[in-house]
């Protein structure tokens, strides 16, 4: 299904039930109105602060790095109101210091097509390490967190750590006061069922 939406600039789902309907097809349905098409990104990341970096899935959408300024190479695109997640796991460097915060952590270089047109427009954006921990994070990020972990657990990753259920449940139920859906307690309704069969 991936492959068939790729080929036509398409999108596909899974649908199991009722209330996955009514997700993709009332409350997500701007998706189906492509803004921009063709969508790229390369992230760079400052050697000075960033010893090493995993990125968190994404492992078939990657792209050789001369394609990134290709017009003619096909790309993921975005729809009315959506918004894509991508996850980095960073090891700082050891002699990352508060001068350091004064220079970019990572840049992020953009390209996209408007939904009418054949060529890219640029864009760049800096990301500058604020020192803030991890409780400090947006609810939209240790939510998107807390769903990394769980694949992680389920796969038995060597890069789960010391994560166990018990400490994605906590961060998953501290990121919820915004769930009008109910799709965040949806899943840690999961969690709680995969945690009691380990």
């Amino acid at each position: 299904m991936e492959q068939i939406a790729n080929h036509g600039n398409g999108n596909y789902e899974y649908i199991d039930r009722l209330e996955q309907g009514k997700k993709v097809f009332i409350y997500e349905y701007g998706k189906f109105l492509t803004i921009a098409k063709d969508v790229k990104i390369q992230v760079d990341f400052n050697q000075e602060t960033v010893e090493a970096y995993r990125l968190i899935g994404y492992e078939n959408r990657l792209l050789e790095e001369e394609d990134f300024t290709d017009d003619t190479k096909d790309a993921a695109e975005i729809g009315a109101g959506q918004t894509i997640t991508a996850l980095y796991e960073i090891i700082p460097a050891q002699k990352n210091s508060p001068v350091l915060r004064q220079e970019p952590i990572f840049t992020i270089d953009f390209r996209y097509k408007n939904a009418d047109e054949n060529e890219s427009e640029p864009l760049q954006l800096a990301i500058f390490d604020k020192g803030n921990t991890f409780s400090q994070a947006s609810e939209n990020l240790r939510f998107a967190a807390s769903t990394a972990g769980f694949a992680m657990l389920l796969r038995d990753s060597k890069y789960k750590g010391t994560l166990d259920y018990q400490q994605l449940l906590g961060w998953s139920r501290q990121a919820i006061s915004f769930d009008p859906h109910g799709f965040r307690q949806e899943f840690i309704t999961l969690v709680q069922q995969a945690s009691t069969l380990q």
